[in-house]
């Protein structure tokens, strides 16, 4: 079985594109594996992957570019 790993992660945005690509693999027989962060871990409750891994992130911001890396570290 081919196997994915989908990568989404902040908003309704970008995890219900994700949900429907999830469930259209899967529906071909593909097994799929999810990464988000805690902003879209509470979007993944209908995502058809196994497992969902959650992982730091944060977003650029021109005020302090350095936050995606103290995110990473932490």
């Amino acid at each position: 079985m081919p196997r994915l790993l989908l990568a989404a992660g902040g908003t309704g945005g970008h995890m219900f594109p994700a949900q429907a690509l999830a469930e259209t693999l899967k529906a071909r027989g593909w097994d799929i594996a999810m990464m988000t962060d805690a902003r879209g871990q509470k979007h993944t409750g209908k995502i058809p992957a196994d497992p969902i891994i959650q992982v730091k992130a944060a977003s650029i911001s021109p005020a302090d570019p350095s936050l995606p890396l103290a995110a990473s570290c932490n």
